[in-house]
């Protein structure tokens, strides 16, 4: 079954965890969308890191094949010398079947599904 977006997320790397977002698309490719901080791990984890539901805070640290939801795609690097940060954002490559668009059972349901232009979307700020 998938994971509802609003719920506990993040990066192998780390025993921390932070919130799924939104799950995001470009094209047939589905994304999970949380911060830099939480999937990137400030910068430092590898592009194709694997990213896991629950995040290993909430399972005492502890994982298994059953909670991995995707891989980190790119992220917005976050400037740690002063520079100009407009965002705190990464995506995880992911699918409809690891991956809902409703919220958890008892929230606030199926989020707006309209689909925007972007000028400069995540996707083409980070390729990396």
């Amino acid at each position: 079954m998938p994971v509802p977006i609003g719920v506990s997320t993040g990066n192998i790397g780390e025993c921390s965890a932070g919130t799924i977002g939104a799950r995001v698309r470009n094209g047939s490719t589905v994304y999970a969308l949380s911060n830099n901080h939480v999937y990137a791990l400030e910068n430092s984890a590898s592009i194709g890191s694997t990213i896991l539901q629950p995040g290993l805070y909430d399972t005492r640290c502890r994982t298994g094949q059953s909670n991995v939801i995707g891989s980190l795609s790119a992220f917005v690097p976050i400037n740690f010398s002063g520079g100009n940060n407009t965002v705190d954002a990464a995506i995880a490559i992911s699918s409809t079947s690891q991956l809902s668009n409703d919220t958890p059972s008892g929230g606030y349901g199926r989020p707006n599904s309209l689909t925007y232009a972007s000028t400069g979307s995540v996707l083409s700020l980070v390729s990396q």
